[in-house]
């Protein structure tokens, strides 16, 4: 059953921002080209800044706006009037929150993506930039290789988190007749128990090591406490999705109330 809701899942964010993910590079391109005709034709400067500036916002925005419609299709889905048929599905409702997490992930790298292919495309910057990264990349590398593993990893599972923090916000909203406004703060509740629980994780060694904060902000120990940090980020981030989606699927199965 993971397979037909993860199926419906993605059709919908495919047709929902298929037209973005085109647009996008195109605008691009169209950048590109007005830069170049932007010092030969000088008739054609406010059109041009124009084509820079939209180009500028679809890359930026890009992201921002996938993650918006992979959180409103969770609102319409599991709330709003289609709720009353997805509530009925002969699935469980974690399978449902799984495939949502899934699909929006997916449809978020695959934005971030295009949007970094965009920049490069626009302002022609890909092979100083690239040669740049590859630079660091190795330098890491040799340094230490597991940060290059590490840290990947913790980007994922924040994302995952922050998802899950507005799917359990309004899985708590939900309960009360407010339910746009009582979402939006139990949101900010949870976010500010999010920067709480990671504050303390990062800087727990403080109260044992009197140095700590003067020795993670030495050069020599950087690659080890950054280390430290993605090791340390990546389980809270863990323990916090458990929570997060535990209580999504606990008041999206036992305490839903639907308008």
């Amino acid at each position: 059953m993971l397979k037909k809701v993860l199926k419906y899942d993605f059709k919908f964010l495919f047709k929902t921002t298929i037209p973005l993910f085109i647009v996008t590079p195109i605008l691009a391109l169209f950048c590109r080209v007005a830069i170049k005709l932007g010092d030969k034709l000088s008739l054609l400067s406010i059109p041009i800044k124009f084509i820079m500036v939209l180009s500028i916002l679809f890359m930026i925005f890009l992201p921002f706006v996938t993650f918006i419609i992979g959180i409103a299709k969770f609102y319409n889905s599991m709330i709003k009037d289609e709720g009353y048929l997805t509530h009925t599905l002969p699935v469980k409702k974690s399978t449902i929150i799984f495939s949502k997490i899934f699909t929006s992930t997916l449809f978020l790298v695959i934005a971030l993506l295009i949007s970094i292919a965009s920049i490069f495309l626009a302002f022609n910057i890909g092979n100083d930039v690239l040669k740049y990264v590859k630079e660091i990349l190795k330098t890491v590398y040799h340094k230490d290789k597991l940060l290059l593993i590490i840290a990947p990893i913790s980007v994922v599972l924040g994302y995952i988190s922050e998802v899950l923090i507005v799917y359990a916000a309004i899985a708590l909203g939900q309960k009360h007749t407010k339910k746009k406004l009582f979402s939006v703060l139990y949101g900010l509740g949870l976010y500010g128990l999010n920067q709480f629980v990671m504050s303390i994780a990062l800087y727990f060694p403080a109260i044992f090591v009197p140095d700590y904060v003067s020795r993670m902000e030495n050069p020599s120990s950087y690659i080890g406490y950054l280390n430290y940090m993605f090791i340390v980020i990546s389980l809270v981030y863990i323990i916090l999705i458990a929570l997060y989606f535990t209580i999504t699927n606990h008041f999206m199965s036992k305490k839903l109330n639907l308008d």
